[in-house]
């Protein structure tokens, strides 16, 4: 068997992520990816034993690369749960603009998917991408920073709505980039709108 070479392995994930994000994991075929990177289908075949293994190994990565740069921008604000609150909603609104069909196509596996692997996959980094969200929240309160009795686990899922949404309304072309409007909705979360 000859070596694998390491930028089309890229190349093919890229492509597949592209093609995924546009016609979910039942509308891709190996045979478009082929198509796409250019290569035969036999080809494919020497980096990716099945359309399967590919579809994960694109998930998982992109996956991976969101909670690491989440987690590394919370991590410059240490002391402030407020901010790191806020550095987790920007990192990811950052990775949403630079890696969309990565987040798209995950997204659509976590909620389109049949197989319990792609799904406990996504499961496993949707809970470790929410902890660090959990984390801040718990923390905030701890400091008295946050309402005492804030449950945490339905603040989460309202910011994460908020983030998960954007891929269906959102367009670059708009008033407002994608992180003035995550500033704005993180503020009234964090201030609320109801009047004192």
């Amino acid at each position: 068997m000859t070596a694998r070479d390491p930028g089309r392995y890229e190349q093919i994930i890229d492509e597949a992520r592209r093609l995924f994000a546009r016609h979910g994991y039942q509308g891709t075929s190996l045979n478009m990816i082929a198509a796409e990177v250019g290569i035969s289908k036999s080809a494919l075949y020497h980096h990716f034993p099945d359309k399967e293994t590919l579809y994960r190994n694109l998930v998982s990565s992109g996956m991976e690369t969101l909670y690491t740069r989440v987690r590394d921008a919370m991590a410059a604000e240490p002391a402030d749960p407020a901010l790191r609150l806020r550095a987790f909603i920007r990192a990811s609104v950052t990775y949403y603009e630079e890696c969309h069909d990565s987040w798209v196509s995950g997204s659509l596996l976590f909620w389109s998917t049949d197989s319990e692997a792609h799904r406990a996959l996504v499961v496993q980094w949707r809970d470790a991408y929410e902890g660090l969200l959990k984390e801040a929240l718990r923390d905030g309160i701890a400091a008295g920073l946050f309402k005492p009795d804030t449950n945490v686990s339905l603040a989460g899922k309202f910011l994460l709505s908020s983030l998960n949404q954007l891929s269906r309304w959102y367009r670059p072309d708009g008033e407002k980039t994608a992180q003035e409007i995550m500033d704005y909705f993180v503020g009234m979360f964090l201030h609320g709108i109801e009047k004192a």
